[in-house]
């Protein structure tokens, strides 16, 4: 049986470590996979062993080239340490290789893109999977050293349509693999009654469903202040994910100036709620590990991101019949045709994410049309079955030449 070493850059569980999962169970029968990840934070080595995964983990700062839709500018502390550590941690990687001795690599981001470099003084096939969406700018001097590192890998697997044609690498082979989920997972035995009474939320309130804790780059703002154009009892803003502000701990200027952009935008959010009298209509329920369990009281899901980034989301709404409602980017405008699975808005603008709630509000029919819709382009573009064989015919490929 062929050897498939996966290295994957965080500890934490997020959108890429559940698809990274996703990959492993597509692969594990017909090959031997290991996966090494972080080993601080814990949660994700811990949550794959759980699963039975082989999972191992290093405790040394990985390379990385933090260039992405949303990710830290280029004069910033992390990114600058995470250049110094390709260099400064890139023989821990090759001892690691020798080890492993595996028939092909798997880099689970595009941050790795540096290992190329790596795989090919090493004479080992490699795949990099690119599971976040590019910077803007068409002249960043990041985005085309990243684009030169991609092509010097055998594949390169991506989860958008966008992103393979805006890369448009002329040596690697590419795929596009959407990712996936297991709707059988996504099956709920318990009521929408029950589901609300544990979170505390009355089952005959409208619930507008954020995924994405207090963050800025996922639209937590604009979420908040839609709600200045709902304001009715029966409408809640239901928040999902981490619900408190993180502040850096190091004595720099850097940090000190990140948290005091932090502090005001924290203070800007508790203002306005105040203001605006919508703490009853706001209901943080912190970090959730049975997402089908979240989605299940939503009557529809917004992804009001400030920057565009991978919409895993959409595609798990889709799950349990819930329209979604996106922004305006042309990096996700795929995932969600207007007046079809879902509602368009234009990004960065609460009034009018209020005015696509109001639609969903007042139409019961038509949400539930999108709704319905958005279940069929789930089942079609985004089934275990799809992927698998996108994924396996790729890594075949590569094999065999």
């Amino acid at each position: 049986m062929k050897k498939i070493m996966i290295i994957h850059h965080s500890g934490s569980i997020g959108g890429a470590g559940v698809s990274v999962y996703n990959t492993i169970i597509s692969l594990k029968d017909d090959y031997e996979v290991v996966i090494y990840c972080p080993s601080k934070p814990s949660d994700f080595s811990e949550y794959l062993y759980e699963k039975g995964i082989n999972v191992k983990t290093y405790d040394f700062p990985i390379g990385t080239i933090h260039n992405f839709s949303g990710g830290p500018p280029a004069y910033s502390p992390g990114f600058l340490k995470g250049i110094i550590n390709i260099s400064k941690y890139r023989g821990e990687w090759e001892r690691i290789l020798r080890t492993e001795n595996p028939n092909l690599v798997i880099a689970n981001s595009k941050t790795l893109a540096w290992t190329a470099l790596l795989f090919r003084k090493m004479n080992i096939k490699s795949i990099c999977y690119v599971r976040e969406t590019r910077k803007k700018s068409l002249t960043n001097f990041w985005n085309n050293i990243q684009r030169s590192l991609l092509d010097k890998f055998e594949g390169v697997i991506f989860i958008s349509r966008y992103d393979q044609k805006t890369e448009s690498l002329r040596n690697a082979k590419t795929q596009v693999v959407p990712n996936f989920i297991d709707l059988e997972s996504y099956k709920q035995n318990r009521s929408r009654n029950e589901i609300c009474n544990s979170f505390d939320i009355g089952s005959d309130s409208f619930n507008i469903l954020f995924v994405g804790g207090m963050l800025r780059i996922k639209g937590f703002d604009v979420a908040v202040k839609s709600m200045k154009y709902l304001k009715n009892s029966n409408v809640k803003l239901v928040v999902a994910g981490d619900p408190l502000f993180h502040y850096r701990q190091e004595n720099t200027i850097y940090s000190k100036i990140y948290n005091f952009a932090k502090k005001r935008y924290e203070n800007m959010i508790n203002s306005f709620v105040e203001k605006e009298k919508l703490q009853n209509q706001i209901i943080k329920i912190g970090i959730q590990k049975k997402m089908v369990d979240v989605y299940s009281i939503a009557d529809v899901l917004i992804f009001p991101a400030n920057e565009p980034h991978q919409a895993r989301p959409v595609f798990e709404a889709g799950a349990l019949k819930i329209p979604v409602i996106m922004p305006d980017f042309p990096n996700t405008k795929e995932y969600v045709i207007h007046g079809d699975n879902g509602l368009i808005f234009q990004r960065k603008n609460p009034k009018s994410l209020a005015k696509s709630i109001k639609t969903l509000i007042n139409d019961e029919k038509y949400r539930r049309k999108l709704g319905e819709n958005n279940f069929e382009y789930t089942s079609k573009q985004h089934t275990k079955e799809t992927s698998e064989k996108l994924l396996k015919d790729m890594i075949e490929n590569i094999l065999l030449n």
